[in-house]
């Protein structure tokens, strides 16, 4: 696993779904992140320090590799890299993640149109800074 660098300004807006390597590394890189409101961004776990249970065909050196880009991402974005392994999965609503580090995120809800009036109306984002 190598993680590239983003250009800057980079703003991840899952609308359906972003889980596993969407969630731990795309949707975490970026500068900003937009949950729509029926969105679900998920994490299942990551990587872990080789050892005699790592599973075949995997070699414990290519383990050991992926666990230390894992966790040299963690290190850079400052983000608590147990947002991976929290019970609440596979959900995670924008004020869970702010309390593993991940702000600049917001929840939005599309217009929803009254089909009688012809007039639409959007709630507020739910903003974490």
């Amino acid at each position: 696993m190598q993680i590239a660098s983003l250009p800057q300004e980079t703003v991840a807006i899952p609308s359906v779904i972003c889980f596993s390597s969407c969630a731990n590394y795309f949707f975490l890189a970026t500068d900003d992140r937009i949950v729509m409101a029926d969105a679900v961004v998920g994490w299942h776990g990551g990587p872990q320090p080789a050892d005699e249970r790592t599973p075949k065909p995997t070699k414990p050196e290519v383990a050991q590799l992926e666990y230390e880009h894992h966790q040299n991402f963690f290190s850079i974005t400052g983000i608590d890299e147990r947002i991976v392994w929290a019970k609440e999965w596979p959900l995670k609503s924008v004020d869970s993640m702010q309390s593993y580090g991940v702000t600049n995120t917001y929840k939005l809800d599309l217009p929803k149109i009254d089909r009688a009036s012809g007039k639409y109306t959007i709630s507020d984002p739910d903003y974490v800074d």
